[in-house]
This record gives structure tokens, C-alpha cells and sequence, in this order.
């Protein structure tokens, strides 16, 4: 075993990927975000292996993947409970308050936890 638990010379490094897909019809305004995580031995493989998840998820549901996608690399070598597999960093001068109701909490979510309600 070599780095990050994959076998022979190979280092796989783990990735998180953050898509974007269109559900309905085009234009009806539903959105998906997913994060998926996946092995790849650099950053460019990552982003080609995203792709091809994501255009493989939106044929398996019926839905149009954007073409969006941000990749993540994951520092740890093994995965586990408290593992960071997404971050992001944005510049702002909303309030903490401000912040999270523009970007999401905008009312406009679909969650499991408005299903149990």
C-alpha cells in the first residue's frame, strides 16, 4: 500500500466535486448541487472525472448537468467522520446574517428536513 491507500506506485489523492444540474424542464428554474467524492492522481483528472460522474448521474435521473463543477482536493489520506471534503472561501461585506440568507437560505430550498415538517 502506498499513499492514501491505493495499491502499487500510483498515488490516488481524494477529491470532492461540487456539480450543478437542471431538473424539469429548462428554464423552470429547479437546481440540483451534489458533492461526490472520487480518487484521481492530480487535479486535471479529477475535473475529467467529475465530468463524467456528473454527465452519468444526469442521464440516470433525467436531469441536465450545467457543466458546472468545482473541485476540491481533500488533504487527508483516509476518509472519516469530521474528514473536510468542501470548502469554500468568499469575499463579502454582507453581515453574518446577510451572508447565509443570500446564499442559502433564500427560502427557495428543497431539503429532506422540509419534507418531515
Amino acid at each position: 500500500m502506498s499513499g492514501n491507500g491505493s495499491d502499487g506506485n500510483d498515488v490516488k489523492l481524494w477529491f470532492s466535486a461540487r456539480t450543478v444540474y437542471e431538473h424539469d424542464k429548462t428554464g423552470d428554474g429547479l437546481f440540483e448541487e451534489r458533492i461526490v467524492v472520487l480518487r484521481a492522481e492530480g487535479f486535471e483528472e479529477a475535473l475529467e472525472r467529475a465530468g463524467v460522474e456528473a454527465a452519468g448521474y444526469a442521464d440516470a435521473v433525467g436531469c441536465v448537468y450545467t457543466g458546472y463543477v468545482s473541485v476540491y482536493e481533500i488533504v487527508e489520506e483516509a476518509l472519516g467522520d469530521g474528514t473536510e471534503v468542501f470548502s469554500l472561501m468568499r469575499d463579502s461585506d454582507l453581515s453574518a446574517e446577510a451572508y447565509i440568507d443570500r446564499f442559502y437560505t433564500t427560502g427557495d430550498e428543497r431539503s429532506d428536513d422540509e419534507e418531515s415538517e
